[in-house]
């Protein structure tokens, strides 16, 4: 009796040492069900909060008179959590400085728990051509969540402020786009309402989390993109990781989508990145070049993607 009591007692520990090996294994290398993130963001600029969507140059002026803006990024979670800023003007990436360094970056991480970090960051005036600019700031939360280990992570979208920045030594006329996007299919919404659509799929494989593929190679994907009453027209960008990359070998693309449709269109993405593991992710933006209101979204993110680069 006391033989078989000792291996009962043997075979409970052992399955529970075996139990605590497979939740470590799969907290730390496994697929993940779970996933809660909070998370907040403060613009300022040299008055206080940025309310509204737009910013005046001179309310941003440095001793240089380049431009210069704070960037609160907080946390309420009980763990550290990574958050990396970067930012576009008139929908291409620039570098900028952080305040009392010489160093140009494209983006900065900042990790916070429980708590929050001011970063005031510093553009070149020379990146600010038009009377009328488009500037955003992407912050990539949680940069060590990959999409692939945890498909709830897909939905944990970059955040992204869009601010019409008025600077009155700027040209008058805005930018604007010579070639416009082609073999665009239309389609009749199924159900009309004010939501814009905004999806990207692989083709013709799977629509894995995981995109596999070969450095300085390019991935084609399909995009559903439209069903605004209000934009006729829509710039799609691309990031991997806090980087910027080309679309059909530009920096971003524009199309024309009539109101109220739906619009299919395949588009190629060019991969240059080291041999890694990165987080991709697009971006569709309405009216891209009218003055930001509350009459459309602003910037809308499609589900993440982790590429796996490989030699």
């Amino acid at each position: 009796m006391k033989k078989y009591k000792t291996l009962i007692i043997s075979i409970f520990i052992t399955m529970l040492v075996l139990s605590v090996i497979v939740v470590g294994y799969n907290y730390f290398f496994g697929i993940k069900d779970s996933y809660i993130l909070s998370s907040y963001v403060t613009i300022s600029d040299k008055k206080g909060v940025v309310e509204g969507y737009t910013i005046n140059y001179e309310d941003c002026k440095d001793d240089n008179d380049n431009f210069e803006l704070e960037i609160e990024i907080g946390s309420d979670e009980k763990r550290e959590i990574g958050f990396e800023i970067s930012v576009l003007v008139n929908y291409e990436q620039q570098c900028f400085k952080i305040k009392n360094s010489t160093e140009n970056i494209l983006s900065k991480t900042v990790y916070v728990e429980e708590n929050s970090e001011k970063v005031i960051i510093v553009l070149e005036k020379k990146f600010f051509q038009f009377n009328q600019n488009q500037f955003i700031i992407n912050i990539r939360q949680d940069i060590e969540e990959l999409s692939y280990k945890n498909e709830l992570v897909r939905d944990s979208n970059t955040i992204n402020f869009r601010y019409n920045i008025k600077y009155d030594e700027g040209e008058i006329n805005k930018k604007t786009v010579e070639e416009t996007h082609k073999n665009v299919i239309e389609n009749p919404l199924d159900v009309v309402n004010d939501r814009i659509t905004f999806e990207i799929s692989n083709i013709g494989e799977v629509d894995d989390s995981l995109i596999t593929l070969n450095s300085g190679s390019e991935k084609l994907l399909s995009v559903n993109i439209g069903g605004s009453k209000v934009a006729e027209d829509y710039i799609i960008l691309a990031y991997v990781n806090s980087k910027q990359i080309k679309i059909n070998g530009k920096e971003f693309c524009y199309l024309k989508v009539s109101k109220d449709m739906l619009a299919n269109t395949n588009i190629s993405i060019e991969i240059d990145q080291d041999v890694g593991i990165y987080e991709l992710e697009l971006y569709g933006i309405p009216a891209p070049f009218d003055e930001v209101d509350d009459r459309t979204d602003r910037i809308i993110s499609a589900k993440r993607y982790t590429i796996k680069v490989e030699s």
